[in-house]
């Protein structure tokens, strides 16, 4: 049983089509989820979620309908949203032991002394956070309970340059270690380069190719780099 499994997903908003017939499927491995703004990328997260019903087809995830099952699902998952919103008036640290009570694990010190934890900023109120410290803040909770399954919705998304680097590292370690299933969804295709087993490219609701990096590379750069594929199977769009 693959971790996601997605048969014929449709999703339709009145009359704009956001996602259809998607079938795909994750297990072990670092994929990449890439393709223009408004490929449906983020619907289909959040119909793995089961934060979204599909219109018709079907999801499964740790062969569950995420939402049906929807707290059984997600307690076995780490999300890190593009865009990360948490209450200003508590620390950083008394935000993280909440989301465990939540998910009826223990605060793992290993996410304390996480390498992106820098200085006190945990002890510190999130109202006092920079965008970076709030994207660092996100990491950090969608590490607490040690998911099988982590979703990472534009990860580099306010770190500077220095923090990149940290969030390819931590991919990578937790790829090294095996045994689960990552979705990188991001723009920044030469970070995706340096983690990805897997690459799937979105555009209109639609998934336009999927294979292994190293295949999909192969098969459409002229010079041996993701950017240089992609471009060329979108037919030059941006990035």
């Amino acid at each position: 049983m693959s971790v996601v499994e997605a048969f014929n997903v449709s999703k339709r908003f009145g009359k704009i089509i956001a996602l259809e017939n998607v079938n795909l499927s994750f297990n072990n491995g670092v994929y990449g989820l890439v393709g223009p703004n408004g490929s449906g990328k983020t619907t289909f997260i959040r119909i793995m979620l089961g934060l979204q019903k599909p219109s018709s087809g079907r999801i499964l995830v740790f062969g569950k309908d995420p939402f049906y099952s929807h707290d059984e699902v997600f307690s076995k998952i780490g999300y890190l949203r593009e865009k990360c919103a948490f209450p200003k008036w508590v620390t950083g640290i008394d935000y993280l032991r909440h989301v465990a009570k939540l998910k009826q694990v223990d605060l793992d010190q290993n996410v304390i002394h996480h390498s992106v934890v820098k200085g006190d900023f945990l002890e510190r109120k999130i109202g006092t956070y920079s965008a970076g410290m709030v994207q660092r803040l996100g990491l950090l909770q969608a590490l607490i309970g040690d998911p099988s399954l982590i979703i990472l919705d534009e990860p580099s998304t306010n770190l500077d340059p220095l923090g990149r680097v940290e969030m390819v590292k931590l991919i990578q370690e937790i790829k090294r270690h095996g045994g689960k299933s990552i979705i990188v969804s991001t723009h920044i295709l030469e970070e995706l380069e340096q983690i990805c087993d897997f690459i799937i490219v979105m555009d209109k609701g639609k998934i336009i190719a999927q294979d292994t990096l190293g295949k999909f590379i192969k098969s459409f750069s002229l010079d041996g780099t993701l950017v240089n594929a992609y471009a060329r199977i979108m037919g030059g769009a941006q990035v």
